[in-house]
């Protein structure tokens, strides 16, 4: 901090500062240290159409026949539910990661399968995990649905959150990256729905 100019925005700046987060953000342009938890819906919310154009050269980046081919399944279906299963397989302890240490079993993402199969009108799942193991072989579908994996082919972050963001539905355990699936698919669709 000695050596750039900069300024940190953190809990701490938000409760010092009558300003709104919005004000926050559109206030300061260059030289900024965000310090917090980046799942914070309001923060998202207040900039999310600005954050998509930011992001959205990104998602328009060369992607492979494999990934196009996606694209196009997922646009055509009338329902498609993104399903984002991290499993933080890297972690000593998974349910480290887990809010109260519980892991999602697969008992739960069966019931929310089964409910979105009862209520959503033809619906289509695309089942995001880094590979298939015996956890996904129990999940039980009454629909089409198709693993978006590694080993599937399917290699590439960007493109494969372009392929969340373009479903209209999303169920996924705690993961910050497909959060930000199901948060950019908000404006995503808005905006070709628009055109």
């Amino acid at each position: 901090k000695s050596i750039f100019s900069f300024r940190i925005i953190d809990d701490n700046y938000r409760k010092k500062n009558i300003r709104s987060k919005k004000e926050d953000i559109l206030m300061i342009r260059d030289n900024v240290l965000y310090d917090g938890y980046f799942q914070d819906f309001k923060i998202v919310d207040t900039i999310l159409p600005e954050l998509y154009k930011i992001i959205e050269p990104y998602f328009n980046q060369n992607s492979n026949s494999k990934f196009c081919d996606l694209y196009k399944q997922i646009k055509s279906s009338l329902n498609p539910v993104s399903i984002g299963i991290r499993f933080y397989e890297e972690a000593k302890d998974p349910s480290s990661h887990s809010l109260d240490g519980k892991i999602k079993t697969v008992a739960e993402f069966n019931e929310i399968i089964k409910k979105i199969e009862n209520e959503i009108i033809n619906p289509s799942f695309f089942i995001f995990v880094q590979e298939e193991n015996d956890f996904t072989k129990q999940l039980n579908f009454n629909s089409p649905h198709t693993f978006v994996s590694h080993e599937a082919g399917y290699i590439g972050t960007w493109q494969r959150l372009k392929a969340q963001a373009i479903c209209k539905h999303h169920i996924f355990n705690n993961s910050t990256y497909y959060w930000w699936g199901c948060m950019l698919s908000r404006v995503y669709n808005e905006e070709f729905e628009e055109s």
